[in-house]
């Protein structure tokens, strides 16, 4: 398919940082380039490892301010100028602004939205700033052209929250660059810690409470008394002290490594026996999506979000009820025994950035 130079898309995002919202800004940005439509990316701070995967044929533009709200005016004037067919943004404050621009602007741009997280734990564990912008958001989301969340479960959460029409709401999966993980997954990790001859039980993510680490610890604790493993966790954040501290009261820290950000952890998803998704909710778990692209088997809790669908509610791996560790750790135990697991691989297919892309460019309503 070869896209129209005259069909221009602009894609908003306060920087191009190593986020999620940012990843899939910046894979968006390069497929519809490819394809031919003309680009802009708009930034309000030209800044972040994204950059780098940016093709020259992509407009950039830098709106050199700290703030999201801040760029409102500048945005306004772009709209005016350029009169886009598109305006896509990802996350609640930056689709805020991107609404209002578009009205101040007057302008007949379809402004499309992307919001990648749950709203309701985020509505009921934070402070009241961060709900009275939540209450912002969905207000000024009924000025959007669609709304995209990646999951089922989002999209009846975001209609409950909302009460706005089915019909503007689009359940779009995340882009997974399938063959750049299986390149990187054939690479060895570097200066391991850890033995290759202990089957490895492997969770991935910010170590947060929301993350579920402290039970995955806890399940391996059980496990480490039935079957010979090893529990490796990449990822960093301010929980380390705590798991840490969990781990030395379980007598493991021979057993379970604790490795922090790594820069390929797909070298790790490939030498692991099991993948375990310890969450209490994902809107759409990268990770996991990852893990099954190396070939891993997958165990997940059957939290709200994506988790579930993505496994085909356990299809292609194993679900398991949030805060029960003895299910969990009997499911990894089981899984370390089985030898005629899932090919969990087939599934990612429908993951793949050709797949997920032809739906933005249905919702687009572009040739």
């Amino acid at each position: 398919m070869k896209g129209s130079i005259n069909t221009r898309m602009a894609f908003f995002a306060p920087n191009l940082a190593g986020g999620g919202a940012e990843r899939i800004i910046s894979i968006l940005v390069r497929y519809f380039s490819e394809l031919g439509y003309t680009v802009d990316l708009l930034l309000s701070e030209k800044k972040g490892p994204y950059l780098a995967d940016i093709p020259s044929s992509v407009n950039i533009i830098d709106f050199k301010c700290e703030k999201v709200l801040y760029t409102l005016p500048k945005l306004v004037t772009y709209l005016k100028k350029k009169q886009p067919d598109i305006l896509f943004s990802s996350q609640m404050h930056v689709s805020t602004i991107a609404i209002w621009a578009k009205y101040l602007a007057r302008v007949e741009t379809k402004v499309i939205i992307r919001q990648p997280t749950m709203l309701s734990p985020k509505y009921e564990k934070k402070s009241w700033s961060v709900k009275f912008k939540q209450h912002i958001f969905l207000k000024t989301s009924k000025l959007a052209y669609k709304i995209v969340v990646t999951s089922e479960n989002m999209a009846e959460e975001f209609l409950s929250f909302s009460k706005l029409p089915k019909k503007n709401i689009e359940v779009i999966y995340n882009p997974v660059p399938l063959e750049v993980i299986r390149r990187k997954s054939q690479d060895f990790p570097k200066n391991i810690s850890f033995s290759l001859d202990i089957p490895i039980i492997l969770g991935v993510g910010r170590l947060v409470d929301v993350k579920g680490f402290k039970s995955l610890i806890k399940a391996f604790h059980i496990v480490k008394k039935s079957v010979p493993s090893q529990l490796i966790i990449l990822g960093e954040g301010p929980l380390r002290n705590d798991l840490e501290a969990l781990v030395k009261e379980f007598n493991l820290s021979e057993d379970v490594h604790i490795l922090g950000f790594v820069e390929n952890p797909y070298a790790y998803m490939k030498l692991s026996k099991v993948f375990v998704l310890s969450s209490l909710w994902e809107g759409f778990p990268n990770s996991m999506v990852e893990a099954m692209t190396c070939g891993t088997a997958i165990i997940s809790t059957n939290c709200e979000g994506g988790a579930s669908e993505i496994l085909e509610n356990g299809k292609w791996g194993t679900l398991v009820a949030i805060g029960d560790e003895q299910k969990m750790a009997s499911a990894i135990i089981e899984t370390l025994k089985d030898n005629k697991l899932p090919d969990v691989a087939k599934r990612v297919n429908d993951f793949s950035i050709e797949a997920v892309c032809k739906e933005y460019i249905r919702i687009f309503g572009v040739d």
